[in-house]
Parts: structure tokens; C-alpha cells; sequence
């Protein structure tokens, strides 16, 4: 893979899924599919959750940023809507992978947000709310038809582990950011 094989997004945060027919940096959006081969996207996070959907029939593959504004919009129906109206996707074929974000555990949100999300996501601890993200975006995979069997969640905490990632929580404005590629070459 070479630097001019890559799509990159601007993410914002937002709901808006862009088809990538080559490599290219888009403006504002969340989320990337394509069917084009060497065409490679690029997913940023910190503490947000990346997400990656590959259709092994058809060569399809997409990749998204879902934190807590693209989680609440459902973003990954919405991508999963477009593989589904643009290539007849069917979203039983499609393998996802959840990468490393930040555990429920260290990601404390307001009341305001915590109000948009069903109460199997949000755990109080006294008086406050705690977003489990990782478990949101799984359930909107299995909601969308995806067998659970064919997605993988990776365990660790952006949050947690210093040692091995970047995390906008822990770190602030000092905070790096990660990149998960996906593509068929």
C-alpha cells in the first residue's frame, strides 16, 4: 500500500457515509465505503470507535468513526443501508472488526447525552453516566443483521493503555491519533 492509495476523511463527528470510487481525502464525514481495489481507507481515532465492514463476495469494504454523536445517529446502519442500496449488500455476508476505543469504565458523559442512548448502554454509578460505546456499535452491527459470529471486538482500552494507544480523555489537546486502514488490493 502507498501514500496515494489512501482515502482519509475530515471527521467531524457527523452521520454522513461517503462512496470512495478512488483514493481521495474527503471533507466532512464519518464514514467511507468502496468497491474499487488499492483504494485503501484510512480511519482516525483516539478514543472514538473505528469500525471496519468487509463483504468477502462482492470485495466491499468500509470504514467508519463512530463516537458517541456518530453512535446516537446510528452511523453504522447508515452505512450498512448504503452497502445495501448501492452493491446489494447483504449485511449477513459482512465481517466486521470493532477496534480499540475507550471503555465504558472511563468514558463518563453528561445526563444529555446519556438521555440518547437506550439504557443497556449507559451504566450509573451514583450520580454518574458511563457510555458504553463498544457495546452500542455491536448492537447496532447484530440490529442490522450481522452474525455474531462474524464480528470481532478488540478488548482493549484506548483509555487505559498509555503504552499502546493514543486517547483524547486521558491526554487532552497532548493526544495523538491512531489510524486503522482497510482494502482489497
Amino acid at each position: 500500500m502507498s501514500e496515494n492509495e489512501v482515502s482519509l476523511q475530515k471527521q467531524v463527528h457527523s452521520t454522513v457515509v461517503k462512496y470512495s470510487p478512488s483514493p481521495q481525502h474527503f471533507g466532512e464525514c464519518d464514514a467511507m465505503f468502496t468497491d474499487k481495489h488499492n483504494n485503501f481507507l484510512a480511519v482516525s481515532v483516539a478514543d472514538c470507535v473505528p469500525v471496519f465492514l468487509y463483504d468477502p463476495l462482492k470485495k466491499i469494504v468500509a470504514g467508519i468513526h463512530s463516537g458517541w454523536k456518530g453512535s446516537a445517529g446510528k452511523i453504522l446502519t447508515l452505512t450498512i443501508n448504503e452497502l445495501h442500496e448501492r452493491f446489494d449488500v447483504e449485511p449477513s455476508h459482512l465481517i466486521a472488526y470493532i477496534g480499540p476505543c475507550i471503555s465504558a469504565k472511563n468514558y463518563e458523559v453528561g445526563e444529555e447525552v446519556a438521555d440518547m442512548f437506550e439504557d443497556d448502554f449507559v451504566i450509573l454509578t451514583g450520580e454518574k453516566f458511563y457510555l458504553d460505546l463498544k457495546k452500542q456499535n455491536y448492537s447496532q452491527l447484530i440490529q442490522c443483521g450481522l452474525h455474531s459470529d462474524n464480528i470481532e471486538v478488540c478488548d482493549h482500552c484506548t483509555y487505559d493503555e498509555a503504552d499502546l494507544f493514543h486517547s483524547y480523555r486521558r491526554d487532552r489537546e497532548k493526544s495523538g491519533r491512531m489510524f486503522g486502514v482497510i482494502g482489497v488490493n
